[in-house]
């Protein structure tokens, strides 16, 4: 069963943007996540990640095709992602102050380059799958968070 929802999931909520695409994996990849799944799924000792309990933050770990965790550090999200820069060191900094200023490196990452890494690596697509509401979230749950993981309103939840 659980190999079955993996291989082809019910959305889980009325947006498509946050719901896992179906056929995303297949051999052995598919059978290595269903079982992950399967042994995880309803065991109370498995505590899930620890993120704070902010809509950016969630949007932060969640957000589809690929989540900003999956390739950046921000300490009060337990990411370490190394593939782009350590939030925690660049946002609310040089050219990383505003919310304006966030919100064009995300929807238009190659505008504004990090020291030290390549232009064309973060997808340019999170405008359109990151929108609204949700994006303002992201913003400024990142303006309030990145660099301040001690902030008690950055501090990490069990979601499990």
């Amino acid at each position: 069963m659980v190999k079955a929802q993996v291989e082809n999931p019910r959305p889980s909520t009325p947006n498509p943007s946050v719901s896992m695409p179906a056929d995303l994996l297949s051999g052995q990849d598919l059978d290595d996540v269903a079982s992950y799944i399967g042994t995880v799924a309803g065991n109370p000792e498995f505590k899930g990640p620890q993120i704070p309990n902010d809509p950016g933050a969630q949007v932060f770990v969640s957000a589809m095709p690929t989540s900003c965790s999956s390739c950046h550090t921000l300490a009060s999200t337990g990411s370490t992602a190394t593939t782009g820069p350590d939030l925690d060191k660049v946002i609310g900094k040089g050219p990383l102050k505003t919310p304006a200023q966030v919100k064009t490196a995300i929807v238009n990452p190659d505008k504004t380059i990090a020291h030290g890494y390549p232009s064309g690596v973060m997808p340019s697509t999170f405008g359109q799958t990151i929108q609204g509401p949700q994006l303002n979230q992201l913003i400024k749950f990142l303006l309030k968070c990145a660099g301040h993981a001690s902030n008690p309103a950055c501090q990490a939840k069990s979601s499990g």
